[in-house]
C-alpha cells in the first residue's frame, strides 16, 4: 500500500484536513496537512476511533 498525504486522505474520506489532523493527534500521531500517512498510521487511527466509539459501559444499540 502506498503512503498518501493527509490532504489526499481527507479528500478521500470527505472530511476536513483540520479534523483529520486532530483525529491523528488524538491517536498520538502528530501530522500536518502535507505529511504522508503510512498504512500502519492509518490502522492506528482506525483502532483509536473504534476504541473511542465502543467504550466500556456503553449500551449496545442492538440489545
Amino acid at each position: 500500500m502506498t503512503d498518501v498525504t493527509i490532504k489526499t486522505l481527507a479528500a478521500e474520506r470527505q472530511t476536513s484536513v483540520e479534523r483529520l489532523v486532530q483525529q491523528f493527534a488524538d491517536a498520538g500521531i502528530r501530522k500536518s496537512a502535507d505529511d504522508s500517512v503510512s498504512a500502519q498510521e492509518k490502522q492506528t487511527l482506525i483502532d483509536h476511533l473504534n476504541q473511542k466509539k465502543f467504550r466500556p459501559g456503553q449500551i449496545d444499540a442492538a440489545t
